[in-house]
């Protein structure tokens, strides 16, 4: 039997995605670890699928990298929150600076062009596929192991002005949150019900009712001079009056997998870089979107 699969390279960089996914990351976080990953994991999938699909590693090549670039934008948000709500746990940070691991495609298009077929034993083989697609799950997966703690950053006062009333800015984020749930109707698994005295959408699990949209009412809000906001991992604050509104974000979290959580003030001298990914992920998901509607 002959096979591919046994490139260095291609090895050497499935055993760096999964040292980098189950412990570099946790041990230093920061900036290399964080793109290590997509370099190591784009050159992985693409050159594992061109031996799968050796006549059309080209398409492999580029249908790879036009996913990448979808799965690493805003605009893939609503299918990872479509998969999260039926059990299966993926997560990614939007990040546009990783389309920089793209450079990974080409390198590895150009070793599976020069690299000719060799000699493997059909054990090796299936053990190579193995790891190899357990190490693509794992790096999307949030790992049962995994020991980051929950992040919470405080005191941000970012302010986002919108030139039209109150009432406008609260239709609008309520139409935001009706978009969210009719997608989520639409590919769901599960039941979706409304809880009248809430108003706020459950998606009904059999043990746990989870909470994935609030609707404002503006008749019992409208002579309220501040409102508190609570959405999803963002606290803000909308103020306004009939011809100009408001957003102040005050807080923001990154959920992890311990009890623990670390409070970050955003005034600190030293802040995460994972501060500005949660940030951008806010302005793509809420302020640009009503400032589009």
């Amino acid at each position: 039997m002959k096979s591919k699969l046994k490139h260095p390279v291609f090895i050497f960089s499935i055993l760096l995605l999964l040292l980098n996914d189950f412990y570099l990351k946790y041990a230093f976080p920061g900036l290399l670890t964080g793109k290590l990953s997509d370099f190591a994991g784009l050159f992985a999938f693409a050159y594992f699928f061109s031996s799968l699909l050796p006549r059309y590693k080209k398409q492999v090549h580029i249908v790879i990298a036009v996913l990448f670039i979808f799965w690493k934008s805003s605009y893939s948000q609503p299918l990872i929150d479509t998969v999260n709500s039926v059990g299966v746990p993926i997560n990614r940070v939007v990040d546009q600076s990783d389309n920089i691991a793209l450079i990974s495609l080409l390198l590895s298009y150009f070793l599976f062009s020069k690299f000719k077929y060799k000699e493997i034993n059909p054990i090796l083989k299936y053990a190579i596929m193995g790891v190899s697609l357990f190490s693509f799950i794992a790096t999307s997966q949030r790992p049962i192991f995994q020991t980051t703690p929950t992040y919470k950053f405080v005191n941000i006062e970012n302010s986002y002005q919108f030139p039209y009333s109150k009432e406008k800015l609260i239709e609008r984020y309520n139409n935001l949150q009706m978009e969210r749930v009719n997608y989520l109707k639409k590919y769901y698994a599960g039941t979706i019900v409304f809880d009248s005295i809430g108003h706020t959408y459950l998606s009904d699990h059999k043990y746990i009712k989870e909470a994935i949209a609030k609707i404002l009412d503006y008749n019992k809000l409208k002579d309220t001079d501040t409102i508190r906001i609570d959405d999803e991992n963002t606290h803000f604050y909308i103020t306004g009056d009939n011809h100009s509104s408001k957003i102040n974000l005050t807080s923001i979290i990154k959920y992890g997998y311990l009890p623990d959580t670390i409070i970050i003030d955003r005034t600190a001298d030293s802040i995460p870089p994972l501060y500005n990914d949660l940030i951008q992920l806010f302005e793509d998901r809420i302020i640009k979107k009503l400032n589009n509607n």
